[in-house]
């Protein structure tokens, strides 16, 4: 189903320069994840395009984890996404094992090699941010 852009007004706001998160209008906090999703998958490209016929599928994905997972996830994790938006950034992830590992199968992909998805990431760095050893946030 196409929408014309004229019936849907979305507004974005450029918000923190360095984090480029979208903020998209709406009646409660909502990022725009597209520009996320580009410049992650430019992110991948670039490595596959140096690396895919030297590199083993391995050093590909640890490669992929370590540079570009933050690429995507850059400003994110702070922010309460929603279940749809964690759901969409794992796609985005799992689509690209797919495609670099030619298997349609997530959770073989995942049993294979361990994987944080984006929800236990966020977790994980909420984890940090409220622990009583953060000498630099405290709130």
């Amino acid at each position: 189903m196409y929408i014309s852009r004229s019936l849907v007004e979305i507004k974005k706001v450029r918000w923190s320069t360095p984090l480029s998160i979208f903020i998209v209008k709406s009646r409660y906090f909502k990022c725009s994840l597209a520009n996320a999703k580009c410049n992650f998958y430019s992110a991948v490209n670039g490595i596959c395009s140096k690396l895919l016929n030297f590199a083993s599928e391995e050093v590909l994905l640890e490669l992929i984890t370590r540079k570009c997972m933050p690429v995507l996830l850059c400003g994110l994790e702070s922010c309460q996404l929603s279940n749809g938006d964690l759901y969409s950034l794992d796609f985005t992830y799992n689509r690209m094992c797919m495609k670099l590992f030619k298997c349609s199968n997530v959770e073989l992909i995942k049993s294979y090699f361990r994987c944080l998805t984006v929800k236990e990431r966020c977790q994980k760095f909420i984890s940090k941010y409220e622990s009583p050893v953060n000498s630099f946030c405290h709130y």
